[in-house]
């Protein structure tokens, strides 16, 4: 049978991938390492996570040279990525922060920003989305 090692999982491959879904190959991945598959929503690659001196987390595609797309972890936690739950329009993080899915692109999600208008709601994946929407008005 062939196993993964949590360190091996951080960065697994299309190939390895494979390889475990498909029973018929007997693959056996490691249960330690429970890691969520994250996709690229500008190519349809894995998403890989690299850890920053600082203890937070960014994520690039695997097709870094063809792709270039990257994204920011949830600014909460700093390591999880919010992803799409169920049908209210929020995207979720493991750490349980929320935040509006963005209206122009699959991976992106809301934050608050400002401008010379005022507070607004921006995509995370600025300047490559310019997604973005009212703030609600705060009491």
């Amino acid at each position: 049978m062939l196993s993964t090692n949590s360190a091996q999982a951080i960065k697994q491959s299309a190939f390895v991938t494979e390889l475990l879904d498909d029973p018929s190959y007997g693959a056996v991945g490691s249960d330690a390492s429970e890691q969520v598959d994250h996709i690229c929503g500008e190519c349809g690659g894995h998403l890989v996570a690299f850890p920053t001196k600082d203890g937070r987390t960014w994520y690039r595609c695997e097709h870094a040279d063809l792709c270039g797309f990257s994204l920011n972890a949830c600014s909460e936690c700093g390591s999880g990525l919010p992803e799409e739950r169920d049908e209210s329009g929020l995207k979720t993080c493991a750490c349980g922060a929320e935040y509006p899915s963005c209206p122009q692109c699959e991976n992106g999600w809301l934050v608050e920003r400002r401008g010379r208008y005022g507070r607004f709601l921006g995509c995370v994946s600025y300047p490559r989305c310019k997604g973005k929407m009212k703030a609600t008005p705060q009491n």
